[in-house]
């Protein structure tokens, strides 16, 4: 088994592991928030048919999932740009909670959306 140069991928305490580090958890920050604003913007579509033609359970839908993904991405920035220990970041909420709210909203917004198409069909 040859040892790798160092500096390189599996040299973990090399000069650049604590700028990959950082560069890691920013990825993963911008990772969140393209995830939050494709959800956002489902929701203010939803909210737009909500004013047109499924009223106002759309908008209270689509306004609820809004708040939530802004208060996640709130709670996101903050915890990826807090000083401390790199590695406690990942544990946002204390675990799993931001992919499991994330994944609640995403399932949410497609139930909300077939609902209201079933919705529409019905009526005519």
């Amino acid at each position: 088994m040859s040892a790798s140069p160092a500096g390189s991928d599996g040299d973990r305490n090399g000069p650049d592991a604590a700028a990959e580090s950082g560069r890691q958890l920013e990825r993963t920050a911008l990772s969140w928030n393209r995830t939050l604003v494709a959800l956002a913007g489902c929701a203010a579509l939803l909210i737009r048919d909500g004013l047109g033609e499924s009223g106002p359970p759309a908008v209270v839908l689509g306004g609820l999932v809004m708040v939530v993904a802004a208060t996640i991405a709130v709670a996101v920035q903050r915890a990826y740009r807090r000083p401390g220990a790199g590695r406690a970041r990942h544990s946002l909420f204390g675990g799993r909670a931001v992919p499991v709210l994330v994944t609640g909203l995403v399932v949410f917004m497609a139930v909300a959306a077939i609902a209201l198409a079933v919705r529409e069909i019905a009526a005519g």
